[in-house]
């Protein structure tokens, strides 16, 4: 009889246990659905915009690479993984060199990409060894073209931050014109 119970039991737990995982599913997809509205909405005045720059900001795990994903296959837009793509470039170079040409090597891939680009994965652009700032660069990218950016971090007090406070990559840097939208958490 005990195992019948335990039997049950393992059952009603693993039905809790799929409802809570459906609910938290369609409480995600609902979160996207918004950021990518607020999204969309940005992106319609950007083209006013000298510099036309989206800043997604946000933890992880806040939805900030699902939406960017979901852009760039409702509207065919290359999706960068910064990281990625820069570090190859960069391993070619001579560690002196990497700081000065970090900036070129970013435009000349952008300049593959067309005239809207989604980019994630902005942590390198943080290394004290490239000496960046990494939303002047963003800035400066923006003028030929759309960029939506990934930022991992935070919006206070009308800057972006990025690490904590004390750590060799953090920053602080402050938004101007930047148009930014901030993303929730989810898990």
């Amino acid at each position: 009889m005990a195992s019948i119970r335990r039997s049950r039991h393992q059952r009603d737990l693993g039905q809790f246990l799929l409802t809570d995982s459906k609910m938290h599913e369609t409480e995600k997809n609902n979160m996207e659905d918004a950021l990518l509205g607020q999204v969309n909405s940005c992106l319609a005045r950007l083209d006013q915009s000298y510099h036309p720059l989206l800043v997604l900001v946000g933890p992880s795990s806040s939805g900030k690479t699902s939406a960017l994903a979901r852009l760039a296959e409702a509207n065919e837009w290359p999706l960068l993984n910064v990281n990625l793509a820069l570090s190859t470039k960069l391993l070619e170079l001579s560690k002196r060199r990497r700081s000065t040409e970090t900036s070129r090597l970013l435009a000349a891939i952008l300049d593959e990409l067309g005239e809207i680009v989604l980019l994630d994965n902005i942590e390198i652009l943080f290394s004290p060894d490239l000496e960046q700032n990494p939303l002047a660069l963003f800035r400066s990218l923006a003028r030929n073209r759309t960029l939506v950016v990934s930022w991992p971090g935070q919006l206070m007090s009308g800057k972006l931050t990025y690490a904590e406070a004390g750590h060799p990559e953090a920053r602080e840097l402050l938004i101007d014109d930047t148009t930014v939208v901030e993303t929730g958490h989810v898990n």
